[in-house]
C-alpha cells in the first residue's frame, strides 16, 4: 500500500466530517446571489495555505513541526501555543456542535452530557492510540462509511430544482461583499480545521505535496453540493431559514430501500464515525504539542485532563447561541493559523536553505 495513502484518507475523511453541518448555514447566509463564489474563494485560500504550509514543512526533511520550532524554546512556545489553544477550542466546539445536532435529529430523550461524555470518551481513545492507530482507523472508517457518504450525497439530488441555480453571476456577486461577512469568516473552519496534522507527520511518513494538492480536488464539488444541495431543493431564501440546511434538504429524500425510515439518519450515522475521527486526531494534536513543549508529564495524565476540561467546558455551554460566539471567537485563532503557522515554517525553511547554500559556497 502506497505510505501516502493514509494521509490523504485522513485528510478527505476530517474534511468530511466538518463540510455537511455548519458550513452550508454561514456560506448560505454570507451572501444572497453566487454562492459558488465564497465557496471558491475559501478554497482557493485553502490551497494556497496548504501549499505554502507543506513547502514549508518540506525544506526540513525527517522534522515535525514541533521539532523544527523548537530550535529555540521561547519561540516555539509562543508560536505553537495559539495552535494548542486553537484544537481545543476545535476539540469543544465540534464536540457541542455534534451533540446539538444529534439531540435535534434522533436522540431528543437523552441528555446532552451523555452524548458528549460518550464522544469524548471514544475520541480520547483513538488519541491515546496513536498516529498510526489513528490512520488505521482512518482507513477502516474509510472502507465503512465513504462509500455510504457517496450514496447519500447522489441522493440527495433527489428533489432539486435547477432553475435556483440560476443567476450564476451578476453585478452584486463581484462587489465581493461577502468578504466582510461574519458568516463568511465563519465558514473559513471547514477549511482550515483539518490541515495542520501534516505538520506532525514528516517524521513518520514523507510528505508528497502534489498528492496531497491533488487529493483536495475531491473536496471542492462535496463543499459545493453541501452548500447548493439546500438552496436547489428549497430556495435560497428558505434554505436561510433553516439551522442545518444540507441535513434538512436530506428529510425530503424518499428511499425505501435503506434499513432506517430517513435517509439523514443514515446520513449521520456515518458522518459521527468522522467527526470522532477528527476529534481524536486533533486532541493527539493538542497533547503532543504539550507534552513535548511544556507538561513533562506522561501523555495519558495531560490526555485525561485535556478530555475533563473539554467536558466542562462543553456543560458550561447552555444554547446555540454561545456555540455562534464560539465560532466567532474561534475565527481570531484560525487567522493565526493560516497565516502565521505557514508562512513561518516557509520562512525559516528559506531562511536553512539559504544558510546550507552559503556554507557550501
Amino acid at each position: 500500500m502506497d505510505k501516502g495513502l493514509p494521509l490523504v484518507v485522513m485528510y478527505i475523511l476530517t474534511h468530511l466530517a466538518l463540510i455537511f453541518f455548519m458550513y452550508p448555514t454561514y456560506i448560505v447566509s454570507s451572501t444572497s446571489t453566487g454562492h459558488w463564489l465564497p465557496v471558491l474563494c475559501g478554497y482557493l485560500i485553502h490551497i494556497l495555505v496548504l501549499t505554502a504550509y507543506l513547502t514549508g514543512l518540506g525544506y526540513f526533511k525527517n522534522q515535525d513541526i514541533v521539532e523544527i520550532l523548537m530550535s529555540n524554546k521561547i519561540a516555539a512556545i509562543f508560536l505553537l501555543l495559539p495552535v494548542t489553544f486553537y484544537l481545543i477550542l476545535l476539540a469543544i466546539v465540534t464536540t457541542r456542535a455534534i451533540s446539538e445536532i444529534i439531540t435535534i435529529v434522533y436522540l431528543s430523550r437523552t441528555p446532552m452530557w451523555v452524548i458528549m461524555c460518550l464522544f469524548l470518551v471514544i475520541a480520547g481513545f483513538m488519541a491515546n492510540s496513536g498516529l498510526k492507530s489513528l490512520f488505521r482507523i482512518g482507513i477502516l472508517l474509510g472502507i465503512l462509511f465513504a462509500p455510504i457518504i457517496f450514496i447519500v450525497l447522489i441522493s440527495s439530488f433527489q428533489n432539486i430544482d435547477w432553475r435556483y441555480l440560476f443567476p450564476l453571476v451578476n453585478k452584486e456577486m463581484w462587489s465581493f461583499s461577502f468578504l466582510g461577512n461574519k458568516s463568511f469568516h465563519n465558514g473559513g473552519f471547514a477549511f482550515t480545521g483539518a490541515f495542520v496534522f501534516f505538520g506532525f507527520i514528516p517524521k513518520q511518513i514523507a510528505l508528497k505535496r502534489k498528492q496531497i494538492l491533488l487529493s483536495s480536488l475531491i473536496l471542492l464539488p462535496v463543499f459545493l453540493a453541501a452548500v447548493y444541495v439546500p438552496i436547489l431543493t428549497f430556495g435560497e431564501a428558505t434554505a436561510t431559514q433553516f439551522q442545518f440546511p444540507y441535513i434538512t434538504s436530506l428529510d425530503t429524500v424518499e428511499s425505501n430501500w435503506m434499513m432506517f425510515d430517513r435517509i439523514t439518519i443514515f446520513f449521520l450515522q456515518s458522518l459521527i464515525a468522522f467527526v470522532m475521527l477528527y476529534i481524536g486526531l486533533v486532541l493527539w494534536e493538542a497533547i503532543t504539542i504539550l507534552h513535548r513543549t511544556v507538561i513533562k508529564v506522561k501523555q495519558n495524565y495531560i490526555l485525561t485532563a485535556l478530555i475533563l476540561f473539554v467536558f466542562v467546558v462543553c456543560l458550561q455551554i447552555t444554547d446555540w447561541a454561545d456555540v455562534e460566539k464560539l465560532f466567532y471567537w474561534n475565527t481570531l485563532l484560525r487567522t493565526y493559523i493560516i497565516i502565521v503557522l505557514p508562512a513561518a515554517l516557509l520562512l525559516l525553511g528559506i531562511y536553512r536553505k539559504r544558510k546550507f547554500g552559503q556554507q557550501k559556497g
